[in-house]
């Protein structure tokens, strides 16, 4: 009671307030992933700007993702990423959902998986 999962439009409101708001890598830009991911639990990753590399200066929004990756047929990609599901239905079988990778420096936005995937949600007050 007093939590909702959020739309992807609320994800897109959170993703571009950080964006404008110079939480990109080096301060500017939409490569926002290493603000929000944790300072620790990602799978390394050599590429400067990637969420993986140079953890400790990671979550400067405060947001802390942690890697929990999903779950298909098995649990998959724990410490490498994290799939976040919204509230918002592109059909009756798909829904949109955010990532972050320990690979890459910028949020994705997609409707890939199908909504029976496992995923973890955020929530927000009401």
């Amino acid at each position: 009671t007093g939590w909702h999962v959020p739309s992807d439009t609320e994800w897109t409101t959170l993703t571009d307030y950080l964006t404008v708001n110079g939480y990109g890598y080096g301060g500017s830009g939409s490569d926002i992933a290493k603000s929000m991911a944790t300072t620790s639990g990602w799978t390394s990753n050599g590429t400067v700007g990637n969420v993986g590399n140079d953890q400790s200066s990671n979550n400067a929004s405060g947001f802390s993702a942690l890697p929990g990756g999903f779950r298909y047929s098995a649990f998959e990609g724990i410490g490498g990423y994290v799939y976040w599901r919204s509230s918002t239905q592109s059909n009756t079988s798909y829904a949109w959902y955010r990532h972050v990778d320990n690979n890459y420096s910028d949020v994705y936005s997609s409707e890939f998986f199908a909504k029976w995937v496992g995923m973890s949600v955020r929530c927000l007050r009401d």
